[in-house]
């Protein structure tokens, strides 16, 4: 991951060096709230920092933060989620919206996690649920005091 983030804060240093305008020197981000980006978020803003820039950050959803990217009101996103984010957002890479500069995790994966003792206690099996035993009507719902 210090690799891709290196690669990435090098890139947007070349491609700003060049450029006289003081709005350059501020770089403005999208983060999801996921400790991982946070992470990652914050270690470029350091070396961005070091490196004369200033980077803002911005929590916003996943698909404000496209939309946000297409229409130049966030510079950087550095928690891509591909493949699993492809087919959703594929229009924006297609279009040249978003730019990928790089893979940071390769090999990754996400799914539904449980602790080892409940997964030896037979807790780790997704199943269907039992289906109720009569219907709920929404007077049922109401609190009900005794």
């Amino acid at each position: 991951m210090r690799g891709f983030v290196i690669a990435a804060l090098a890139c947007m240093a070349w491609s700003t060096a060049s450029a006289e305008d003081s709005s350059c020197a501020r770089v403005r981000s999208a983060d999801m709230g996921w400790t991982d980006i946070a992470l990652t978020t914050n270690t470029a803003a350091i070396v961005l920092k070091a490196m004369g820039y200033e980077m803002t950050n911005t929590l916003l959803g996943l698909n404000i933060t496209y939309e946000s990217l297409k229409n130049g009101q966030v510079d950087v996103f550095l928690g891509n989620w591909r493949p699993a984010q492809d087919i959703e957002f594929k229009q924006y890479y297609d279009e040249g919206w978003v730019e990928v500069l790089g893979t940071n995790l390769t090999g990754a994966k996400f799914t539904l996690a449980v602790p080892a003792a409940l997964a030896e206690a037979g807790g780790a099996r997704l199943r269907r649920p039992r289906p109720l035993r009569r219907q709920i009507r929404p007077q049922d719902l109401r609190h009900r005091t005794r």
